[in-house]
């Protein structure tokens, strides 16, 4: 959904979200999430938002085995008018396996695919079977 708001709501939410640096639990399941060209991406856990940080090859680790929910904002200033997005889906992590994710925009709405990479075969990256709803997590 796009909504169009002042800027000083934006950056009142943004203080408001405690979004921290999220750290994955020692010894838990992991996949791996492509964040190439996504720089500013979330991740819903324990529901609250926590930003998901890249390292030098462009991918950050994200808890495998359960539904996690992803997301990314976008916010654009036209004339003063700051229009927002917050784009987000969910999915069901494979421990090992690694994901690349897409946002997406039109005139009326934004979204998140995401895909599962296959770098060996040089095929193209298949759509996640398990994709789904973002669910709402730690936002007005």
């Amino acid at each position: 959904m796009i909504r169009i708001v002042r800027p000083q709501v934006v950056v009142g939410i943004a203080l408001l979200s405690g979004c921290g640096a999220y750290q994955p639990p020692p010894g838990a399941p992991l996949a791996k999430l492509n964040l190439k060209g996504n720089g500013n991406t979330w991740i819903c856990v324990a529901g609250e938002r926590r930003w998901l940080r890249a390292d030098d090859s462009g991918y950050v680790d994200i808890p495998a085995g359960s539904r996690v929910t992803v997301g990314a904002p976008y916010a654009m200033d036209y004339n003063g008018v700051l229009t927002t997005c917050d784009a987000r889906s969910s999915m069901v992590p494979e421990a090992g396996r690694r994901y690349y994710m897409e946002f997406r925009m039109d005139s009326k709405k934004c979204g998140v695919l995401i895909f599962k990479e296959n770098p060996a075969s040089g095929t193209t990256p298949e759509l996640e079977p398990s994709l789904g709803a973002g669910l709402a997590c730690g936002h007005p």
